[in-house]
């Protein structure tokens, strides 16, 4: 569990996946694994207290490659940053035991119709149109040296973590 965040709605107990045109399907935790092995994409909702839902989505970009993807939409800045630090706590965790390489996070990735962090993690472009505020990738990334230093600070939050947090911003 991630700072309170649960699968299950609070309110009512009941977790939720999302149809692919956004219908909610009564489900459970068991259902949801059961259906990132059938299918390609998963989608379904977290909560940060009663009736306040972050959709997320699970899809296969490789045969061994998975993307999670989180809408902050309609969430504060608060409720925003909390997020991203909690994932960024995953990332973390999952990079130390070779089970994730890469992570973003960013106000406007939706923005950016012509670029995909996919083909950045897993293709062949070498740079983003525009760096987010956080980017996290394991020591053996093969582009972890095209990273402009300059802007980001660095750490190394555990082994075969590095993360880079934009120096312009003021959060997360």
């Amino acid at each position: 569990m991630l700072d309170g965040i649960t699968l299950a709605d609070p309110g009512t107990d009941k977790v939720i996946r999302v149809s692919p045109v956004g219908d909610q399907i009564l489900s459970s935790r068991e259902e949801i694994r059961a259906e990132c092995v059938a299918s390609q994409t998963v989608n379904f909702n977290f909560y940060l207290a009663a009736s306040d839902n972050v959709f997320c989505s699970l899809s296969k970009i490789q045969p061994e490659v998975v993307r999670e993807s989180f809408a902050l939409d309609g969430k504060t800045e608060e409720q925003s940053v909390r997020v991203m630090e909690d994932l960024i706590q995953l990332f973390s965790r999952r990079a130390a035991k070779g089970s994730a390489f890469g992570f973003v996070a960013d106000r406007y990735a939706e923005l950016h119709q012509h670029f995909h962090w996919d083909d950045f993690f897993v293709g062949k472009k070498h740079t983003p149109s525009e760096w987010p505020i956080v980017l996290g990738c394991s020591d053996n990334f093969s582009k972890l040296k095209v990273i402009p230093r300059d802007l980001y600070t660095r750490t190394q939050p555990g082994p075969n973590c590095n993360l880079f947090r934009k120096t312009d911003t003021v959060s997360p």
